[in-house]
């Protein structure tokens, strides 16, 4: 079974630069938080359509490309493999089934879910031209150790921000990861921008590192510039903080 999910997969990335599929099943919340002390994450979905999809799902360890036949992760799920009718909900379960992840710190995976559609029957005109096409949706997973020394909001307000030339280094001394959904530098909270991070692909920062990226400078930047930046929270939102750079 997982096989055949696998094959249909592998299918729809040989043809995804010239087809476009139109995923019916909705992922609630753009990542997951698997807390230690909860003992087990969840994740709820929802067949906004107006058929019959299977599903399958499964954890990987930041390979894209890899099949889930093959990952190895401390993770199991509930169920793996699911028929989601129309307008209906389905709760996956996730549970912690290994060990060796670090206690002082959070650990990155990733959920995936693909959506595949069932076959078009023969008796709608039209039905035989019709090309169906799996949808794979690929989002982060984080599990959160018990005892960590802070919360998420105030690792996010204790970022420490330093220019180098054309580059801003982002110090996180916090056990979490930590993504950006915006980041500029500024003299004054209304004034004009002085740089961002706006065309910057990789805006996270790992637990315990620091982080380079290239900012686009279109003034000088001195010691009373001002650090404007929101990071996306537990919920998908954004937390908004500001910080005056580090000397």
């Amino acid at each position: 079974m997982r096989r055949k999910f696998f094959t249909a997969f592998t299918f729809v990335t040989l043809f995804l630069a010239v087809s476009v599929a139109r995923a019916e099943v909705i992922i609630s919340g753009t990542r997951v938080i698997y807390e230690e002390k909860l003992r087990e994450g969840m994740v709820k979905i929802s067949n906004t359509g107006n058929v019959p999809v299977l599903l399958q799902a499964w954890i990987d360890n930041g390979d894209a490309s890899a099949s889930p036949e093959t990952i190895k992760v401390p993770f199991s799920m509930t169920p793996p493999v699911v028929r989601l009718d129309p307008q209906k909900e389905q709760t996956i379960r996730l549970f912690r089934t290994g060990a060796g992840l670090p206690a002082d710190r959070e650990s990155l995976f990733w959920f995936n879910l693909l959506e595949i559609p069932p076959k078009p029957t023969k008796n709608s005109a039209g039905d035989e031209n019709k090309l169906q096409l799996a949808v794979r949706t690929r989002i982060k997973m984080f599990y959160r150790p018990e005892q960590l020394a802070l919360s998420p909001e105030q690792a996010a307000k204790n970022l420490k921000f330093t220019i180098s030339g054309k580059q801003v280094v982002i110090k996180n001394a916090s056990p979490y990861y930590i993504t950006f959904r915006s980041l500029e530098f500024r003299a004054l909270e209304k004034g004009p921008i002085l740089a961002n991070l706006n065309k910057t692909n990789n805006k996270m920062v790992a637990p315990f590192s620091e982080l380079s990226l290239p900012i686009n400078v279109k003034s000088s930047i001195n010691a009373s510039t001002r650090v404007y930046y929101s990071v996306i929270n537990d919920f998908g939102g954004e937390t908004q903080s500001t910080q005056s750079l580090t000397p």
